[in-house]
C-alpha cells in the first residue's frame, strides 16, 4: 500500500504525519527546539539548522512506523513563511527573516510612495506593502546587511531548506515568491529588481507546489530512513497549504484558518475591483485567492493564557481560560478583545 508523508515546518515545531491514499492518519511525530530570537524590538529571527535537526528527528520517527507492505510513495512539504537567504556554498547568510519580523517599517514606508497601479504591474495581485514583506526586507537588509544580499545570494523558505536537505537541490514554489514576483507571469520585474537594488539570481528555480522538485538522496535516506529515490514534492507556504485543506475552490466557499496567525477569506473568479487592504493573489489562471491576514490569530490566546495567568503552566492557563469564558456572557457587555 502507498503511503504519503506530510511535513510542516513551523514557527515553533515541526510535524510530520503519514497517510494512506484515503487520507486517514498512520503514524505522526513532532518536534520543537528551535527558538525565535528577538535581539531587538519588531526583529523575528530563527537558525535555519534548527529547522532541518527537527524536521529530520521528525521524519526518522515516521518512517520507522512505515508498516510491512506499504511504501513511502512521495513527501509533501509545508512551512512559515519568511525569508532565508543563502549563498553560493549552500549555507544560510545569517539567521532566517521569519513572518514575524517587522523591522522594515522606513523601508515600507518608502514602498508606499509608489503608485498602486505599478504594484500591481509588478506584482500581478493587490498586495499591500508592510514591514514583514520581502520588498521592504529586502531594502533594510541592503543598507544595513548587505551581505545577506549580495550577487549569488537565493532567497528561500523553511521548508524549502528541508528540501535542499533531503534532495540536494534548491528550488522555491512561486506563491513563495509572492511581493517579489509577478504571480502570474512567474518573473521578477526588472524596474522592482532596480528599485531594489538586487538580480533575478536572488530568486530560486520555481515550481508549481504539486511538483517534485527532486528525490531523497542516498546519504540522507541512510541517516532518516527512508528509501533513497522518495520523491519530495515542492510544497507551498502553511497558510495556503491549510487553506486548501478548507475546500476553499468549491464555490461560495469561505474559509476561516486559525493558526498562530489566522487568515480569512474566499476564492472565485479574478476580482474586477481592487481588493483594497486585502491579499489578492492567483491560485490557477481563473481563480484568485482574496484573503485578510493578522499576526495574531492563536497567538493572542497564547499571549492572554500569558498574561491572565503567569503562575501556572501555558497549558494549564488554556484550559482555565476556556473554563471561564464558557461561563461568560454572550458579548460581555461590548468586550471586543
Amino acid at each position: 500500500m502507498d503511503l504519503y508523508l506530510g511535513l510542516d515546518v513551523g514557527t515553533t515545531a515541526c510535524k510530520a504525519v503519514l497517510y494512506d491514499v484515503g487520507g486517514t492518519p498512520v503514524a505522526e511525530a513532532q518536534r520543537g527546539g528551535y527558538a525565535v530570537h528577538r535581539p531587538h524590538p519588531n526583529w523575528a529571527e530563527q537558525d535555519a539548522d534548527d529547522w532541518w535537526n527537527a524536521a529530520r528527528a521528525c521524519l526518522a520517527v515516521v518512517a520507522a512506523q512505515v508498516p510491512d507492505g506499504s511504501r513511502l510513495a512521495a513527501i509533501g512539504l509545508a512551512g512559515q513563511w519568511g525569508q532565508l537567504f543563502v549563498g553560493a556554498d549552500d549555507r544560510p547568510i545569517g539567521p532566517a527573516l521569519i513572518w514575524q519580523d517587522g523591522r522594515a517599517e522606513e523601508e515600507a514606508a518608502e514602498l508606499e510612495r509608489v503608485d498602486a497601479a505599478t504594484w500591481r504591474a509588478w506584482q500581478g495581485a493587490a498586495l499591500p506593502q508592510g514591514a514583514a514583506t520581502p520588498p521592504a526586507r529586502i531594502l533594510w537588509l541592503r543598507r544595513h546587511r548587505p551581505e545577506m544580499v549580495r550577487r549569488g545570494a537565493r532567497m528561500i523558505q523553511a521548508k524549502d531548506w528541508v528540501a535542499f536537505h533531503l534532495t540536494g537541490a534548491i528550488g522555491s514554489d512561486l506563491t513563495s515568491t509572492v511581493w517579489l514576483v509577478n504571480q502570474r507571469t512567474g518573473r521578477m520585474d526588472p524596474a522592482l529588481a532596480a528599485l531594489l537594488g538586487v538580480d533575478s539570481g536572488l530568486v530560486p528555480p520555481l515550481h508549481r507546489p504539486e511538483d517534485v522538485i527532486g528525490a531523497v538522496t542516498p546519504g540522507v535516506a541512510a541517516e532518516i530512513g527512508i528509501a533513497a529515490g522518495t520523491p519530495v514534492v515542492a510544497g507551498w507556504i502553511d497558510t495556503w497549504a491549510g487553506i486548501l485543506g478548507t475546500g476553499m475552490g468549491l464555490d461560495g466557499c469561505a474559509f476561516d484558518l486559525a493558526g498562530t496567525s489566522e487568515a480569512v477569506g474566499i476564492a472565485g473568479r479574478p476580482p474586477r475591483r481592487a481588493a483594497t487592504g486585502l491579499l489578492d493573489v492567483p491560485l490557477d489562471g481563473t481563480t484568485d485567492v482574496v484573503y485578510g491576514l493578522t499576526n495574531a490569530g492563536a497567538d493572542s490566546f497564547r499571549w492572554a493564557a500569558e498574561a491572565l495567568y503567569p503562575e501556572i503552566a501555558l497549558e494549564d492557563g488554556y484550559a482555565l481560560m476556556e473554563r471561564e469564558a464558557d461561563g461568560a456572557r454572550a458579548g460581555e457587555d461590548g468586550l471586543i478583545f
